[in-house]
């Protein structure tokens, strides 16, 4: 529970946590059998974007792990940082498929709101700074986490 953000709330009674805890004390008894597949339906749903991005480090870390994951997610801003492959679906089958940066670059309509307003092939705030500032990547996980959305 601590490692998902939810050790004030092992005592409380599941009904009476929000919809975002919800989420994670869902995912956090997942957890506990070490699974090696995981499949996750829509797993943002009702998280502020520092829970997001503690979903999204969970998700390096567990893939990093082995563990191989499913995602069904409306979240193309998670999708881009984490995922390594998508198929997109709309009008009742597949839209498109491929690597994340080939299927999100490629779609205005599916796409991230980096690639909607600047193009360029740019996905995440991160992809506009590796461009722009060449030593974005020696910055260090701190500053990169700021193109996430979390300010420490």
């Amino acid at each position: 529970l601590a490692a998902l953000g939810l050790g004030h709330a092992a005592e409380r009674n599941p009904r009476d946590l929000s919809g975002g805890e919800r989420e994670r004390a869902a995912l956090a008894t997942v957890l506990v059998g070490a699974p090696r597949v995981l499949l996750l339906d829509e797993p943002t749903r009702g998280m502020d974007a520092i829970r997001k991005t503690e979903l999204a480090e969970l998700v390096e870390e567990l893939r990093a792990a082995g563990v191989a994951m499913l995602m069904a997610t409306h979240d193309v801003e998670l999708v881009a940082h984490v995922a390594t492959r998508v198929i997109l679906l709309g009008d009742g089958g597949i839209v498109a498929q491929g690597g994340t940066r080939e299927v999100l670059a490629g779609s205005l309509s599916f796409g991230t709101q980096m690639n909607r307003i600047f193009g360029n092939g740019w996905l995440t705030v991160d992809d506009v700074l590796r461009d722009r500032l060449p030593d974005w990547d020696n910055a260090g996980s701190d500053a990169r986490l700021v193109g996430w959305g979390r300010i420490e």
